[in-house]
C-alpha cells in the first residue's frame, strides 16, 4: 500500500500541475501509474503553508496542519472562525482565549466584553449588552463601546437609530436603489 503520509513528511516529490494543485505519481502494487492530488493552501489556526489532499480539501475547506492547532480548532465556540488577528469570530464579534473568565464559554469569550471590564475594573453581569456606537462589530475600542444594563435598553437604542434613519430617508440624504436592494447615502 502507498505511504499516505502528508507530502511535507514524506521523501515523495511534488510535481506542479496548475495554480495551486500538485500531485505526487506513483506506482499501484499491480504496477500501473496513478497520482495523488493535493492543494497548497495555509493553516486556518497558525497561518502556516501546508499542502492538503483534495478530498480532505473539498470535503472541509479549514485546513489544519498539526494536532496542536487541530486542538485549537476544536476549542474554540461552535460555528466561530479564524479572524486575521489571529483569534476567532463568531457572529462578527472578535473572540479572545480567556480560559478562566467565569462566562468563558470553552475558554473564549468577545472582546468587546473583555474590553469593557478591564476599562469598569469587574465582571459584566449577563444581562449587560455591550453597544457598538458606529455599528462596527470589530471595532473594540473603548470609545466605541457602551454599556447597556439591559436588552430593553439595547433595542431601545435602536429604535432611535431606525428613527434618525427615517429622517435622512424623508430628506433625501438616504436613497434606496430598487435595481440592487440596498440604502445608498446621497
Amino acid at each position: 500500500m502507498a505511504n499516505r503520509k502528508r507530502p511535507e513528511e514524506n521523501n515523495n516529490k511534488l510535481v506542479f500541475v496548475r495554480d495551486n494543485l500538485y500531485k505526487i505519481p506513483y506506482l499501484r502494487e499491480n504496477g500501473k501509474p496513478a497520482n495523488r492530488y493535493f492543494i497548497k493552501t495555509t493553516c486556518v489556526i497558525c497561518g502556516k503553508e501546508m499542502y492538503a489532499h483534495i478530498a480532505n480539501f473539498k470535503r472541509n475547506k479549514n485546513s489544519i496542519c498539526s494536532l496542536e492547532c487541530q486542538r485549537t480548532y476544536s476549542s474554540a465556540p461552535d460555528g466561530s472562525k479564524k479572524n486575521k488577528r489571529g483569534g476567532k469570530e463568531l457572529d462578527g464579534h472578535i473572540l479572545i482565549k480567556q480560559i478562566n473568565h467565569p462566562s468563558a464559554k470553552k475558554g473564549w469569550i468577545p472582546e468587546h466584553r473583555y474590553v469593557v471590564e478591564k476599562n469598569i475594573g469587574r465582571y459584566l453581569e449577563d444581562n449587560e449588552i455591550i453597544h457598538h456606537i458606529n455599528m462596527d462589530k470589530k471595532d473594540n475600542r473603548i470609545e466605541n463601546l457602551h454599556v447597556f444594563k439591559t436588552i430593553r435598553e439595547h433595542f431601545l437604542s435602536h429604535g432611535s437609530l431606525n428613527k434618525c434613519v427615517k429622517k435622512l430617508i424623508d430628506s433625501g440624504a438616504i436613497v434606496f436603489d430598487k435595481k440592487q436592494g440596498t440604502y445608498l447615502c446621497n
